[in-house]
């Protein structure tokens, strides 16, 4: 036996010894994130370590090395070397020129070796919802991927997924944090990295299998000289075991009959005073259901005479809601009403009310021309009204939907010269900068932007409109 534990220990060992793993082939991370490639020296001597950056804050996303792919390794720290990201415009998904040399360098780094895995992360700031951000950013990894296959990297070698605004890279609500989470990120897996791992747990295991093995040789060796003695004690052992368990089994059976006889004389003298006890409970619970009959049928009397008191008193309010509406009725006919619009409050008469409401309804429901016309009538026939800013402005809107963007401009520009201070003048301007850009009147449309952030800096019209001059430029 200690010949066959010998050899199987021995066999551990050298498969333990026998892997080619080279430990200064490994990369490792330091305590400051950064993941580092240790390369041999020459003759045996200690490698150097190689810092591998990210993507960071030291490496500036355009300072590319040149490489040469010729010389071992050049592609890996040339492309480890650069940016690992490549920002985009708002709601676009084009690559910018400067991102371009970092593209070339990660596919001559992908094409050096077809076993590295390239992974692109496609995301977007929080502006928008889920669902358009999760396609917004596919489309952005996508675009890095199409890239990189135009470059010569191999389609098994990519895979492009999408984090929308999951992930941002800076919190913040402000442009700067938009223009940092408005990204692709380019990362990498390598498979012979796996096999290296893989290779360091078989060490690991031969490690422990030898000390396991060398764990049970000791004991056997130490028994060999007193096996004899050994089965005879335990022999002796299993006998007294049994006698023991017998005489055991004996005694509970014995316990369990006199416990048994206990138990039933102490029910039969606990027994009889509740059964009698019970039956006095039962008596007196025939009498209560007998009372509850009698309360019943007192209570279903009494329900009746309340439904009868209740359709009398229903009746009453009715007659009573229809007097009051009727009266209300003929008030709001001749009497004018508080209005409250816009942030405004004046006094409108009843009419004007229902024909801006009617031709309201008419434009949410999409029929542009006659809502157009509607408007138009109010506007015509309540000039005075408190209404007339905001029927001017749903005017132009309706006017704009059916391409009549001169006189959408006209009314918008109305809007501004009655009532500049009203609640939805930032967005009339901004709607006859949008009129210009259908008009092709570029450096109209541009000068009406600056014009809005310039007279309305806090209103939200003023942020669409630097997102709009940004793109006009």
């Amino acid at each position: 036996m200690i010949r066959r534990i010998t050899a199987f220990a021995i066999a551990l060992i050298v498969v333990g010894c026998g892997s080619s793993v080279k430990l200064d082939e490994v990369p490792v991370e330091d305590k400051a994130g950064q993941t580092v490639q240790v390369t041999p020296g020459a003759s045996g001597s200690t490698g150097t370590a190689v810092p591998v950056t990210g993507g960071g804050s030291q490496t500036s996303q355009t300072a590319v090395a040149p490489i040469d792919v010729n010389r071992p390794g050049a592609a890996m720290s040339a492309a480890q070397a650069g940016s690992r990201l490549v920002y985009f415009d708002y709601d676009s998904y084009s690559i910018k020129p400067e991102f371009q040399a970092v593209i070339e360098s990660h596919a001559r780094y992908a094409r050096a070796d077809k076993n590295r895995k390239v992974a692109i992360e496609g995301h977007t700031d929080e502006r928008g919802g889920r669902e358009y951000n999760l396609s917004l950013g596919q489309r952005r990894a996508e675009a890095v991927r199409k890239a990189l296959e135009l470059l010569g990297v191999a389609d098994s070698q990519i895979e492009a997924v999408s984090f929308g605004k999951e992930k941002p890279a800076v919190e913040g609500g402000d442009e700067a944090a938009f223009a940092k989470n408005r990204r692709a990120e380019i990362t990498y897996r390598s498979v012979q990295l796996m096999f290296k791992e893989s290779s360091r747990a078989k060490q690991a295991i031969a490690g422990l299998a030898i000390s396991i093995g060398l764990s049970w040789c000791l004991p056997a060796m130490a028994g060999l000289f007193d096996d004899e003695e050994a089965r005879k004690a335990i022999l002796e052992l299993r006998q007294r075991v049994e006698a023991n368990r017998v005489d055991t089994e004996q005694k509970l059976l014995s316990l369990d009959q006199k416990a048994g006889e206990q138990m039933r004389r102490l029910l039969a003298d606990e027994v009889a005073p509740l059964r009698k006890g019970m039956l006095d409970l039962q008596s007196q619970i025939d009498l209560l259901k007998a009372d509850i009959s009698v309360l019943r049928g007192q209570n279903e009397q009494l329900g009746r005479e309340n439904q009868s008191l209740a359709r009398q008193l229903t009746d009453l309010q009715r007659q009573q809601r229809e007097a009051m509406t009727s009266v209300d009725e003929r008030l709001r006919r001749s009497e004018p009403v508080k209005v409250t619009i816009d942030g405004r409050e004046f006094m409108a008469e009843p009419a004007e009310k229902r024909d801006y409401e009617a031709a309201l309804a008419t434009f949410r429901k999409g029929d542009f021309p006659q809502a157009q016309t509607q408007f138009q009538d109010f506007v015509r026939r309540f000039g005075q009204s408190g209404y007339v800013p905001t029927a001017l402005f749903w005017l132009g809107n309706a006017q704009y939907a059916n391409r009549d963007y001169a006189g959408a401009m006209a009314n918008f520009r109305l809007l501004l010269a009655n009532a500049p201070e009203h609640l939805r003048a930032s967005e009339a301007v901004l709607s006859i900068a949008n009129c210009q850009v259908e008009l092709k009147d570029t450096r109209g449309a541009r000068k009406t932007l600056e014009d809005l952030i310039k007279t309305y800096p806090q209103s939200e019209a003023a942020v669409a409109a630097k997102d709009r001059l940004a793109r006009l430029r």
